[in-house]
């Protein structure tokens, strides 16, 4: 029996037949490589933290004091107070403090207690309905500006209060569209 080789190079005689497997060479990716499965891992973790760390709209935010800016007289201004309630989250009153008659319902009686709210000489606690509060606003705000030269709005909020409560009041005072009012927001102080 004659022996084949087992080793490369090595020389074997010419009746015998020996298979020679060439040697793997290495495929040269020249460096690409597919990212595509990263790209996807990177969105899906995008998504879950922009999802996962939605904000929580009831924190309270703390506001510095001020240190620039002109004080506003109460009494030249048309002043509405936000204020926390334990029941309905917030109550708005067309008044500087937290006390003030119901508002009445009747179409007649109403439009006489914003023009009395807007002169300042009484003060309403408003429904909690937000679409009537808004529209209450509204004509407090013309008004006070119209009827009696009001151009500012104190609104004073609680420092409890939810600010989205306050943007609603904010954005009712500027719902209004009279020209030359300007908006002052204060936090009322305890006592």
């Amino acid at each position: 029996m004659k022996r084949i080789g087992s080793t490369f190079g090595e020389h074997l005689p010419q009746d015998d037949v020996a298979v020679v497997l060439p040697r793997r060479r290495r495929r040269d990716n020249g460096g690409d490589l597919d990212i595509t499965p990263m790209i996807d891992i990177v969105f899906l973790l995008l998504i879950f933290f922009l999802v996962a760390s939605i904000p929580d709209m009831n924190a309270q935010a703390t506001l510095p004091p001020a240190r620039h800016g002109v004080g506003v007289n109460p009494k030249q201004s048309i002043v509405i107070t936000v204020a926390q309630d334990s029941q309905t989250g917030s109550r708005v009153y067309l008044a500087d403090g937290k006390s003030g008659l119901p508002m009445p319902a009747d179409r007649a009686a109403r439009l006489q207690a914003v023009d009395r709210a807007a002169r300042g000489d009484a003060s309403y606690v408003l429904p909690s309905d937000n679409d009537l509060q808004a529209a209450l606003i509204r004509q407090v705000v013309e008004a006070g500006s119209g009827t009696y030269g009001k151009k500012h709005v104190l609104l004073k909020a609680d420092r409890g209060v939810l600010h989205r409560e306050v943007a609603r009041v904010a954005e009712a005072i500027g719902s209004a569209g009279v020209d030359g009012v300007t908006l002052n927001i204060a936090v009322l102080e305890s006592p």
